[in-house]
């Protein structure tokens, strides 16, 4: 349990076009415990969803402009077996909202590895760190990278239906 394995550094990054035209990623994550390669997962079952929880974390209540809100995403099985359950970018997203309204999500403009499967096992946390430019995004990248404006956002880890808590944080 949360032994490390040479895909434990590896790294799935969604990049904003905008942001990849000057090289700042927009969201980057990976998995510091529990990542492994394919043919180490190859004999688990899927992870079923209702045996996942997500916990998302702030790493700050409150960032400056042109900081880059730092968040933790905690995925926990709850299943009595070990599982695989996929927590690349185009599987697990960061979704940041203001109100009712999508202002990004890790989701729209995926580059590089969007596929990392990891073996979940019983209450051993994968953990995913990740961060977000403060930039509005739209799916598949269309439009002109824009700063958001100041003001209190909330974000939530998201995996289709499978969701976590929601954190509020300030941009200042």
């Amino acid at each position: 349990p949360g032994t490390s394995s040479p895909a434990a550094s590896a790294r799935a990054t969604a990049t904003s076009s905008p942001s990849a035209r000057r090289h700042r990623p927009a969201a980057q994550a990976h998995a510091s415990a529990g990542a492994q390669p394919a043919s180490a997962t190859a004999g688990l079952g899927r992870c079923p969803v209702s045996d996942v929880v997500l916990s998302l974390f702030a790493g700050q209540g409150a960032v400056t402009a042109h900081g880059m809100p730092h968040f933790d995403v905690d995925v926990v099985s709850t299943a009595a077996q070990p599982c695989k359950f996929n927590v690349g970018a185009r599987h697990l997203a960061l979704v940041v909202t203001s109100g009712r309204a999508g202002i990004w999500s890790s989701a729209d403009c995926v580059q590089g590895l969007g596929s990392l499967v990891t073996a979940l096992q019983r209450g051993v946390p994968t953990v995913l760190p990740m961060t977000w430019d403060q930039e509005l995004a739209s799916p598949g990248c269309a439009g002109r990278a824009t700063q958001v404006p100041a003001g209190t956002y909330s974000a939530v880890a998201a995996d289709g239906a499978l969701t976590s808590n929601s954190v509020t944080f300030r941009v200042r």
